[in-house]
């Protein structure tokens, strides 16, 4: 995904793929997962963020595309986070293709947990993107022209997300809402990038 290192005119790269006739590949040869087309549901969102209560505890539901693994727990308990959680969700987040784990930035899980407090969703976060070592990012860019040479993918500091149940418009004006990072989204691509750097947005 393209963060706002780069022009908004560009397009970010989509980690999809149409089975074996659109396959992306990277230089070490592995095609890019493709990321499943779902139909969405119509969302019932209201159009004005609602008001988050506090919680003593904050809790993610999400599906790592490309790996199809999961996380469901607690990530945050009385004004805390819960270190085993957040060890694991690192695991999760890894560049799977180089097999490298940072520690990313636990200030995006407050992201979304925000935004799904907010949009009242009932599916699990579909992950698309998350941490990129320096290598998988030098191969992306090689392949696809938007993709941000100092991208905050690298510093795991960056996330491309969805959800089924909500439209990426609605996702979008929930994270800007916030004034917490960057947003991002693109007329062709089917997700949100949230990160922790300055407050934009573009799309």
């Amino acid at each position: 995904m393209i963060d706002r290192h780069e022009p908004p005119s560009r397009r970010g790269f989509l980690f999809l793929a149409a089975a074996a006739t659109a396959s992306l590949i990277l230089p070490s040869g592995e095609a890019l997962a493709a990321k499943p087309k779902a139909k969405r549901a119509v969302s019932t969102a209201p159009s004005s963020p609602v008001p988050v209560r506090p919680s003593s505890t904050r809790a993610l539901r999400l599906q790592i595309v490309n790996t199809g693994e999961r996380f469901d727990a607690v990530y945050w308990r009385d004004g805390s986070y819960v270190p085993e959680a957040t060890r694991k969700l690192d695991t999760l987040l890894r560049d799977y293709r180089a097999g490298a784990v940072t520690h990313m930035d636990p200030k995006l899980y407050d992201q979304m947990w925000e935004i799904y407090q907010r949009l009242g969703s009932n599916e699990p976060w579909r992950v698309i993107s998350a941490y990129r070592s320096p290598r998988t990012n030098a191969a992306a860019r090689k392949s696809h022209g938007g993709v941000a040479r100092n991208s905050f993918h690298i510093q795991g500091r960056a996330l491309d997300i969805d959800l089924a149940d909500r439209s990426v418009r609605a996702i979008r004006q929930a994270a800007i809402s916030l004034q917490a990072g960057g947003v991002g989204q693109y007329p062709r691509s089917d997700f949100v990038h949230i990160d922790t750097g300055p407050v934009r947005s573009w799309g």
